[in-house]
């Protein structure tokens, strides 16, 4: 997967993963051009006006060569998942390293090879030593993905090899390397991402239902929310249970990100058609991840995610499509990922990681087709909706423990 990576600049200050997208792209291309062919193919056959041996003979021919060709489109739609997910994985850190690199490097600062940073006579060493703790941090992540992906690739397309014909070279391939691809079924290809999302982040409703908060309006937090122009909601028990948990100031800062976020949503690709998709498109995605990178950095990590998963577990059956609902909980994860990795970021910070994070693919949104898909490989404003299909049913408990929040005075 190395050959994929590509460096320029003495410390590699300029990287660029962008040619494992593109291998993500042909090989579903190649998938999809050998699935379509080969079912036409069959079915010409078995449409050809003939009887006996000879027409028996020629569609069990078919039938073979129809499921070997099955599960070499199998293994490329493999391949292109593989590829998507390591550059998902690696392409915020690498244009971290990039720009941050090459800022430095503009502001006079030098940036050697393991990506230590050195500040130029009378410069900010502080700015350089946290700025070598930022760059390592990255690299490190581009480390671990390389070590997570690279031989799952690397055994793909030695499975590839070992389909490919005699005249094609010679590899030396384990045979149980292609041992789980050969037992799957004729036809049979690699989850979706879609289908992956929806098993991984959909949940149960909350089994204390509905509450309204605050019960009482005339009551402190009642008189709070009053001030800030927020009138009574329904919310979900556990919602309700962490909001009632906080001192007054608590619950004012958690209301007030929720509207900041809100706003962040309405402002951010308001240039764009349909305002990039305020719902279940990429503003919505934005939302999202900036609701809960501005709660992570006010809150902790802990407490924002048992906050923002007790919001989705919602018994309206017009707000719990299961689409949106993972789209939510993805995107929420993404959001907190940022705030962890950037733990003194500004929320004017976090604002602009997170619409960056956005445009390069690594939140999710529905597709016109109504399907989950990384954010960059859908045109902004041109998402679908999850109001077309049926409310979510089923999912998992989740098993988050809220812990306390992070600012002490907030009990």
């Amino acid at each position: 997967m190395k050959d994929l990576i590509s460096y320029s600049g003495t410390a590699g200050q300029s990287l660029d993963v962008s040619a494992l997208q593109a291998v993500a792209t042909r090989a579903r291309e190649i998938e999809k051009g050998l699935s379509d062919t080969t079912e036409i193919l069959r079915r010409q056959i078995y449409d050809l006006d003939w009887s006996g041996a000879a027409r028996q003979a020629a569609s069990n021919r078919a039938d073979q060569e129809y499921q070997d060709v099955r599960k070499v489109a199998a293994a490329y739609g493999r391949l292109g998942e593989l590829s998507i997910n390591a550059y998902n994985d690696m392409s915020y850190a690498v244009a971290f390293l990039t720009a941050t690199a090459l800022q430095l490097m503009a502001d006079g600062f030098t940036v050697d090879q393991d990506w230590t940073v050195h500040a130029p006579e009378g410069g900010d060493k502080e700015r350089a030593a946290n700025d070598t703790t930022s760059l390592k941090s990255q690299a490190d992540q581009i480390g671990t993905a390389m070590e997570k992906w690279a031989p799952q690739i690397k055994a793909l397309i030695g499975e590839l090899r070992q389909f490919a014909p005699a005249s094609a070279g010679n590899f030396t391939v384990d045979p149980t390397e292609i041992t789980e691809l050969k037992g799957r079924g004729p036809g049979a290809g690699p989850p979706s991402l879609h289908e992956q999302l929806l098993a991984k982040y959909n949940v149960t409703s909350d089994p204390n239902g509905m509450v309204m908060f605050p019960v009482d309006p005339d009551s402190a937090i009642g008189k709070l929310l009053g001030s800030m122009g927020i009138e009574p909601k329904e919310i979900t028990a556990g919602e309700a249970d962490m909001l009632g948990r906080l001192n007054l100031h608590g619950v004012a800062a958690a209301y007030s990100i929720e509207q900041l976020a809100t706003d962040g949503g309405k402002e951010v690709f308001k240039g764009e058609f349909r305002a990039g998709g305020v719902g279940d498109g990429h503003a919505d995605a934005f939302r999202h991840a900036y609701w809960n990178a501005m709660l992570t950095k006010e809150f902790g990590e802990d407490w924002a995610n048992a906050y923002t998963t007790a919001h989705e577990r919602t018994e309206d059956p017009a707000k719990t499509h299961a689409s949106a609902e993972a789209m939510d909980l993805y995107n929420n994860e993404v959001g907190r990922r940022i705030a962890m990795q950037h733990p003194h970021a500004s929320n004017t910070e976090l604002y602009t990681l997170v619409k960056q994070a956005v445009l390069d693919g690594q939140t999710v949104v529905l597709d016109p087709n109504g399907k989950l898909a990384h954010s960059n490989e859908v045109r902004l404003g041109y998402t679908g909706q999850a109001d077309h299909e049926l409310p979510a049913r089923g999912g998992r408990d989740p098993d988050v423990r809220p812990g306390n929040p992070k600012n002490g005075t907030y009990w």
